[in-house]
């Protein structure tokens, strides 16, 4: 073939006997792999474009700071801010990198505006403004990296606070970080929006700093205070709430689990099993082995693991090729 494959060229050779109906379904399930590829590498760098080019804002701010009057400081962030929301209005992905482009702009503007009339706000302020005005923003998109944005403002803006202003404990800002991350989980499950990576991302955001907050709190030996007693039950919790919502709904968020209350046993166990003789060290080694091997085998029990994923052959190939085109399966 001296063209670019595709369904129409496949359905003529075909139908001029050049190729069998195995093969033809065969090329269809591998056409449709391609098709794949290419929209996911297309995807990919249309947000990394958009990245770098809101990088270059960031620079450029940066470079020229000094030689750039007021005015014009705001003004090219304002145009920037303008031309994004106008490009809003495109269909699909493109119209989504150009809202994140703007919700991103809108910080950068935030940071101008402090820089240039020395607002004395803290830090937290910043960030918490900057989530508030994405918001609508925010809920009217349907692209996993506006929410994502959102969040991570969202757990800054925590941060900076319990910092800043609460003069916060380390336990205590981990709690609150994850309390502010389970809104975000639950929130997105209940709206069911972008993919799963979202979940998980988020329910990282979860089970990290509560999974740290309980290493730390046995590794240091503090008393039993309110930190200590929350961040158990919390984690109690959040490894419960996780294998009972998303057992039947995605392994992923399983294995994330799985790996957190690994880590956190083993942190117990090594605290009490390692010392300064090597064989401590080697035996440690062995309970590790077979402490990971146990969370395969319940997880592989949990999730129904001798189900096996189906293969695409040539027969469902032929079924997703008619589907192409407009008819229905076949029996």
């Amino acid at each position: 073939m001296d063209t670019l494959a595709s369904q129409s060229s496949l359905d003529e050779l075909a139908a001029a006997g050049l190729l069998t109906d195995r093969e033809a379904a065969a090329a269809a399930v591998r056409l449709r792999s391609s098709r794949d590829w290419a929209r996911a590498a297309d995807a990919l760098l249309l947000v990394l474009g958009a990245a770098l080019l809101l990088a270059g804002v960031v620079f450029f701010f940066a470079w020229n700071w000094e030689g750039m009057s007021g005015a014009l400081k705001l003004g090219v962030v304002e145009l920037a801010l303008i031309g994004c929301i106008a490009g809003i209005t495109r269909p699909g992905l493109p119209g989504q990198v150009f809202l994140l482009a703007a919700s991103v702009l809108v910080g950068v503007f935030l940071a101008v505006f402090g820089q240039v009339y020395q607002t004395g706000a803290d830090a937290w302020t910043l960030f918490a403004l900057w989530a508030a005005l994405i918001v609508p923003w925010t809920v009217a998109a349907r692209f996993g990296l506006c929410p994502l944005l959102f969040v991570v403002l969202v757990n800054v803006a925590v941060v900076l606070n319990g910092q800043q202003a609460w003069h916060a404990r380390f336990e205590d800002v981990l709690l609150a970080m994850a309390a502010v991350n389970a809104v975000a989980v639950a929130a997105r499950e209940v709206a069911d929006h972008a993919g799963r990576w979202l979940r998980i991302l988020l329910l990282a955001g979860v089970l990290g700093p509560l999974s740290v907050l309980v290493m730390w709190l046995v590794m240091d030996e503090v008393s039993y205070d309110t930190a200590w007693i929350s961040g158990f039950i919390g984690y109690a919790l959040a490894l419960g709430g996780t294998f009972a919502w998303f057992r039947a709904r995605d392994p992923g968020a399983l294995v994330l689990a799985a790996l957190s209350a690994c880590v956190v046993a083993l942190t117990f166990i090594g605290k009490g099993v390692l010392s300064d003789e090597p064989i401590s060290w080697l035996f440690f080694g062995c309970i590790c082995v077979a402490v990971f091997t146990a969370a395969a085998w319940l997880l592989r029990r949990s999730t129904g693991g001798s189900r096996a994923l189906p293969v695409p052959t040539a027969e469902s190939g032929a079924c997703h090729a008619r589907q192409d085109q407009g008819g229905g399966p076949t029996p």
